[in-house]
């Protein structure tokens, strides 16, 4: 079986494994948070929210930057990760006063998450790993919620606290079994040599 990614560059990238993992046990864990204790605390939300946004924006831009040699699609990664950072700190300066904004802050940035998730599934099964099943099918129902809130903002007054949780675990979960690929794949390269 030839790969697609050469030895050097799987070394490379595998290097920074535990980053995506780090970033997706946050996601899972404030996703969880807020499916618990959402409709309670919306302005603990915010701020929960806001640090996810900014400390995953800087955990991407810094996996983007130091593979970007290595990554076909690291400007996916850095997008991602500057439109996140941008917007925690906008977040956590001045809160958003409508759900309206937020709605849309939060439609287009799953929606690019989403599309880097499409990607990486697509290359994950050119490469015969057997879980990117599980990483199109979050993606795909990350478009279809971000539609939703890019649609239909006003929507957002019943379920913002339900979505955003859905977002950041489904984030999180496609975070975990990314940096599980990464790690096995660093090990199978360890004992190749």
């Amino acid at each position: 079986m030839k790969d697609i990614l050469s030895i050097e560059m799987r070394e490379k990238s595998n290097k920074y494994w535990y980053i995506a993992l780090i970033s997706g046990i946050v996601f899972v864990a404030v996703g969880l948070f807020i499916l618990i204790f959402g409709k309670a605390t919306f302005n603990l939300i915010m701020f929960l929210f806001s640090l996810a946004l900014l400390f995953s924006g800087i955990l991407e831009i810094a996996v983007s930057l130091l593979n970007k040699k290595t990554m076909k699609q690291w400007k996916w990664t850095l997008a991602s990760g500057i439109f996140s950072l941008i917007f925690g700190v906008l977040l956590l300066n001045n809160p958003f006063k409508t759900l309206v904004v937020l709605a849309l802050f939060v439609g287009i940035s799953l929606l690019l998450r989403s599309i880097g998730g499409i990607i990486l599934a697509l290359n994950l099964k050119k490469i015969q790993y057997q879980k990117w099943g599980y990483i199109l099918v979050l993606s795909l129902l990350g478009i279809v919620f971000s539609f939703a809130l890019i649609l239909d903002p006003v929507f957002l007054w019943a379920a913002i606290t339900t979505f955003a949780a859905i977002t950041l675990i489904a984030g999180g979960v496609v975070s975990i079994i990314l940096s599980i690929f990464f790690k096995k794949s660093n090990r199978l390269e360890m004992s190749e040599q």
